[in-house]
């Protein structure tokens, strides 16, 4: 019975394609929106709505990266949801960065 013995160039196209696939997703989440400026910050949200220990940030939240935050955006964050009225100042429908900073400032007095 004759063996198989792939040769180490043989999984080099396999390598290539499984790490563009893992690359992929890492790509779209720090790809930015044109037109927001590239050295926007990122705003730390600590609301005790999520669970686990990762500090998400307002970027995070922002899936679509339009530089605000809507209901559906926030929805799996408890504080931000019971709140949002209360955050969303000018009454747009949105929080922004801006809303979210008053919001954290006024909470830490």
């Amino acid at each position: 019975m004759k063996s198989f013995k792939l040769s180490r160039h043989a999984f080099s196209p396999i390598a290539l394609a499984l790490a563009a696939a893992l690359a992929l997703p890492a790509f779209a989440q720090t790809a930015t929106d044109p037109t927001m400026p590239a050295d926007t910050p990122s705003v730390p949200v600590t609301m005790n709505g999520h669970s686990g220990t990762k500090s998400t940030t307002f970027n995070d939240l922002d899936t679509n990266n339009d530089g605000r935050l809507s209901r559906d955006e926030v929805v799996g964050d408890t504080e931000l949801s019971r709140n949002f009225d209360a955050i969303d100042t000018n009454k747009d429908g949105y929080i922004s960065k801006d809303e979210l900073r008053a919001y954290e400032e006024q909470r830490k007095r």
